[in-house]
């Protein structure tokens, strides 16, 4: 999981900590951290500028000749791009400057010297393929750093999560464990309340796979490029922006954590949404193209009859969002992990979805997460609600767990605040009631790996601080030194045979006799049991080799 710290504090505020503060924090309270990433760092040395004259090249059509104010001096810069005009704000690599591993120098084109060359959005990764240069859509002061000014300068974490903590496949489940570990509170996204009753779209469930489906019809949806901050984003978190649409659904599951799916409704002629087993043998084409042929246990997103997705896997081809969508329909829906693991690793398919799915997701958050997609659908879609919210099936309630306070310190060999105790449950989200000689704890819902009281105990040392644990080195109490006279003899019998020149073999404790004998049919073999072991007669036996 790729955690851009720019969005991380726009959910908690920590831009007083720097990025090592961060990453030990992290590390200390359990979550591992691989690396610290500056994705942008292949540049060095662009500069905003305005250009001030655009003059035609004396011996290229097809080239013209700007002077560029970087703040300090004016560049001479020859560019392709026909479309610039006196008076706009661009980004400048001048002399001096790297991208990738092309140092900038000056060069001569077609008898005139260019002193640097101006930059794209494709430079930049922001874009698939640019044909013009940047432009920045407002005044900005010259000379400045463009990675300061696009917000390309800050670093992205790395974590390496254990396959029970999927609530922290998100930026809010990541600031979750910063919040407990900083005492600072959270800024949830803010939603805006969905109006209105109508249900447009049938929905039924008709396999337990599924345990709830979430959906809602939008209109006038306008699919068009996403805004740079939003492919900033997707970029530094590891993700291709492809229209604004698509990328709303993918910053929404990194957001929370929960994978979302959104339909041309277009697509859905007779507006049923049927969520079923595959039919043993039944071909189905994915969004990227590939054709899968299913199993009976493998569960499906359907019209009734059309596979539209795998469920929590990937969307069907004849289904997805292209340029003439105008209408859509939201799916936020909850899967059984066992069954998108096993149709996912069948199929030798891995996605976000489905890696999120097989971990766990929260199965309650399923009405927040769907009006945060349709409050980002308005304000970057001009989209309107087209219906109320369709939520089919339900999820189970977490179960409660007594906390018994000495336990707590027993196990972690230190006394730890009642206060401190109380402050971090809470702060990780857990509800509390004082009970006997503890606490009746109650795990959020998105906390699937707490089933015991010693699951409470790790979650509070690991934010207390193991380092507030002070070391102790462990009390071994020496035992006697001396041996059983059978232990004596089956060691002087060892060492007899092995100085006649046999060696010791140690098998396998739980073994067939009858698969020894088959590796040799002509070989015999005398298996003892220490039940018919005789010392007395052992001893006899082998007395001509030693003294009693």
């Amino acid at each position: 999981m790729r955690i851009p710290v720019e969005w991380l504090n726009e959910i908690i505020d920590l831009s007083d900590k720097d990025v090592q503060e961060l990453t030990s924090a992290l590390s200390l309270s359990g979550t591992a951290v691989e690396g610290v990433e500056y994705p942008w760092d292949y540049l060095e040395g662009a500069v905003t500028g305005k250009i001030e004259k655009v003059i035609p090249h004396p011996n290229a059509d097809k080239l013209v000749i700007t002077e560029v104010n970087i703040g300090d001096k004016l560049l001479t810069v020859v560019t392709a791009d026909l479309s610039v005009k006196p008076e706009e704000y661009v980004a400048v690599l001048p002399e001096g400057g790297r991208l990738w591993d092309l140092e900038i120098r000056k060069r001569n084109f077609r008898g005139v010297m260019s002193e640097g060359m101006f930059l794209s959005f494709e430079e930049l990764r922001l874009e698939e393929k640019s044909t013009h240069i940047l432009r920045f859509s407002e005044a900005v002061p010259l000379g400045k750093d463009v990675k300061d000014i696009l917000k390309l300068n800050y670093p992205v974490i790395e974590v390496e999560l254990t396959a029970n903590r999927g609530d922290c496949l998100s930026m809010i489940g990541i600031a979750r464990e910063l919040r407990a570990i900083y005492k600072r509170p959270l800024k949830i996204p803010e939603i805006n309340e969905v109006k209105g009753t109508d249900k447009p779209v049938e929905i039924r469930i008709e396999d337990e796979g599924c345990q709830r489906y979430t959906a809602l019809v939008m209109k006038n949806v306008r699919v068009k490029e996403s805004p740079l901050w939003l492919k900033r984003r997707l970029i530094a978190a590891g993700l291709r922006p492809l229209n604004n649409v698509v990328d709303i659904t993918n910053y929404v599951l990194l957001e929370t954590g929960h994978p979302v799916h959104a339909f041309d409704l277009a697509k859905i002629p007779n507006k049923k949404i049927v969520v079923r087993n595959a039919s043993q043998g039944e071909k189905m084409t994915l969004l990227d193209g590939k054709v899968i042929e299913l199993l009976d246990t493998d569960l499906l997103i359907t019209d009734g009859e059309t596979p539209l997705a795998l469920a929590g896997i990937m969307g069907g081809a004849n289904s997805g969002i292209s340029e003439e969508t105008t209408d859509v329909l939201l799916e936020v829906a909850v899967f059984d992990p066992v069954r998108i693991r096993k149709t996912a690793r069948r199929l030798g398919i891995s996605t976000d979805s489905s890696y999120r799915f097989e971990r766990g997701i929260d199965a309650k958050d399923s009405l927040y997460v769907i009006k945060r997609l349709a409050t980002l659908l308005q304000q970057l879609a001009s989209a309107e609600t087209a219906s109320g919210i369709i939520d089919v099936g339900q999820s189970s309630e977490p179960g409660t767990i007594h906390l018994r306070k000495w336990f707590v310190d027993k196990v972690l060999g230190t006394v730890v605040p009642i206060k401190d105790v109380e402050e971090i449950l809470l702060s990780l989200g857990f509800s509390l009631k004082e009970s006997g000689d503890g606490w009746n704890v109650t795990p959020p819902s998105h906390r699937h790996d707490i089933e015991q009281e010693i699951d409470l105990v790790e979650e509070i040392g690991r934010i207390y601080g193991y380092d507030k644990i002070e070391s102790e080195l462990p009390r071994i109490t020496p035992g006697g030194c001396s041996q059983s006279s059978e232990v004596k003899t089956i060691k002087r019998v060892k060492n007899t045979m092995t100085s006649l020149g046999y060696d010791e073999v140690i098998t396998y404790s739980f073994i067939n006799p009858d698969s020894i004998t088959s590796l040799d049919k002509n070989l015999k073999y005398t298996l003892l049991e220490k039940s018919s072991f005789n010392r007395d007669e052992c001893a006899k036996t082998l007395s001509p080799f030693w003294t009693s």
